[in-house]
């Protein structure tokens, strides 16, 4: 599933998305060959993934942004990839994503604030 403000972004270029696709079909790959995510194993699972994105990269005409955030990714601490940080990431996007809703104010303050006290499920 792709998130419509990244999608919609000015700076999300078509190289981007198509980054994302190849991301979360190695997601998928690795599920078909019954690597699970468990919590152990997630920075090596989202880490493979990446790489999956330099390797696409490479068959750019454009690679540099792709790689860009790739490897900006790969560098990052395991820390990064934890349940609690994802879902910490997870929110503030959701929280981004309200404000730029169409509706009342008053209907913008309670589902931003339902997201934070108590997640955005």
């Amino acid at each position: 599933m792709l998130d419509v403000a990244f999608i919609t972004d000015s700076s999300t270029t078509s190289e981007l998305v198509a980054a994302t696709i190849v991301h979360e079909a190695m997601h998928a790959r690795l599920t078909k060959w019954g690597v699970g995510y468990h919590t152990s194993i997630q920075p090596r699972v989202e880490r493979l993934c990446l790489r999956a994105e330099l390797d696409f990269a490479a068959k750019l005409p454009t690679p540099q942004r792709v790689r860009e955030v790739a490897e900006a990714s790969i560098a990052a601490p395991d820390s990064y990839w934890s349940s609690p940080e994802r879902a910490r990431r997870h929110r503030e996007a959701y929280v981004k994503a309200i404000e730029r809703l169409p509706v009342p104010k008053w209907l913008r303050r309670l589902l931003k604030r339902r997201v934070r006290h108590r997640g955005a499920a």
